[in-house]
């Protein structure tokens, strides 16, 4: 079973990949009708994932080195097997329309495991000092209907609860101890916070291109 830090990283590249997706289609949609331009998209996320092992990892600072299997991995490429027309474009609307559905859609399922993965997190931070609270772990599935993600089984976390010293606490036993909460909340606190900031910044970089691509396809139908 995944930590929730995995979890929460695989969302984050989740959901970056569907932003940097979305502003590929803007950009050939901004070009439809440039000579010669051919359409490209970047390799589907599951494709990324089963090559690099991982996520793909990004430098977030000039000093880092990005991974060697993770370069290039987000890079657009030309679309193959795609029609091209007499000018030499290949860049189809209808195309276009049916790959930005499919980045919003896996955009919004990151999304989602973002926001149930917040409220998770919220949950143990509030129970950080409930005697006998652990920590919460949870599997996210694609939701049957709709769309959107479902939370599946719950998973508690097995280490070992700390034992609290305390000999007048109601649950303390004869040697002045009781169970106290497996929740690091310096850990779950620091968790918290990447996650709404990937989160915050993600949803702007992705409403940010996918505003682009309707304004320019709203010029390209007139």
């Amino acid at each position: 079973m995944p930590d929730m830090p995995d979890i929460l990283r695989l969302a984050q590249a989740s959901a970056e990949h569907a932003a940097r997706r979305q502003a590929v289609i803007a950009r050939n949609i901004a070009h439809a009708d440039t000579p010669g331009f051919r359409a490209q998209d970047i390799p589907p996320f599951a494709d990324i994932v089963a090559v690099t092992g991982s996520a793909p990892m990004r430098a977030t600072r000039p000093g880092h080195i990005a991974p060697p299997a993770a370069v290039g991995a987000l890079r657009a490429l030309p679309v193959s097997g795609t029609e091209v027309a007499p000018d030499g474009n290949s860049v189809s609307l209808e195309v276009e329309m049916v790959r930005a559905a499919d980045a919003r859609r896996q955009y919004d399922f990151s999304l989602g495991i973002y926001s149930k993965s917040l409220d998770i997190l919220r949950a143990s931070i509030a129970n950080a000092d409930t005697p006998g609270y652990r920590r919460k772990l949870a599997a996210f599935e694609e939701a049957a209907r709709g769309g959107g993600v479902a939370q599946g089984r719950v998973f508690l976390d097995d280490r070992a609860l700390p034992r609290v010293h305390d000999p007048a606490h109601p649950l303390a036993g004869a040697d002045g101890t009781y169970a106290g909460s497996n929740v690091d909340l310096v850990v779950e606190i620091a968790d918290a916070r990447q996650a709404q900031r990937s989160y915050e910044a993600n949803l702007r970089m992705f409403d940010q291109a996918r505003q682009m691509g309707r304004a320019l396809m709203e010029i390209l139908r007139r």
